[in-house]
């Protein structure tokens, strides 16, 4: 089937450019994770899912929003699953709670929203991956970088948020 030309025309316009990986594979950085979803651009978040997600704490069936969150770890993996993380909260010193939308329904958990405490979670985080749309010019810097084998520079000084010069150019 060929797409019709306005139809291609309207998703072009929309299309994500570029992809980031969060963390690296099997190891989801919360900082980063945090960053994307300040952006605005949030994350496609995958996960292994057990009966945690729709059963309470005494294995019967619930998408019960009280019986059901925080979603708890899974005591067995029974399949993965995407979602999207767009909210958080530090709760306490240090306790990170990642807010989601889930592709169920609107029944499941809050309005079809869940949410899991990020450390009790996070073994069961399996990658993730934010849109990051560049500028074109960003793309013609990058072609003008030094190679990343062979570049070397070793930094005499303490870099600072707002400084320029060599050193933040070496560090670029």
């Amino acid at each position: 089937t060929k797409i019709p030309p306005e139809v291609f025309a309207l998703a072009k316009k929309y299309a994500i450019a570029s992809y980031a990986m969060v963390g690296s594979y099997l190891e989801i950085n919360p900082e980063q994770l945090m960053q994307a979803i300040s952006a605005g651009n949030g994350a496609l978040l995958g996960v292994q899912v057990g009966k945690e997600w729709w059963t309470n704490k005494q294995g019967v069936s619930s998408w019960n929003e009280n019986e059901i969150l925080p979603l708890r770890p899974p005591a067995t993996i029974v399949s993965g699953h995407a979602i999207f993380p767009d909210g958080y909260e530090i709760v306490g010193d240090s306790k990170l709670k990642i807010n989601f939308i889930n592709s169920w329904s609107d029944q499941w958990g809050h309005l079809g929203r869940g949410w899991f405490w990020y450390h009790e979670y996070k073994p069961f985080l399996v990658e993730a991956w934010s849109a990051v749309d560049l500028p074109n010019n960003y793309l013609d810097i990058v072609k003008e970088l030094p190679d990343a084998k062979t570049f070397k520079h070793r930094f005499n000084t303490d870099l600072e948020i707002g400084q320029r010069g060599d050193e933040i150019k070496a560090l670029q």
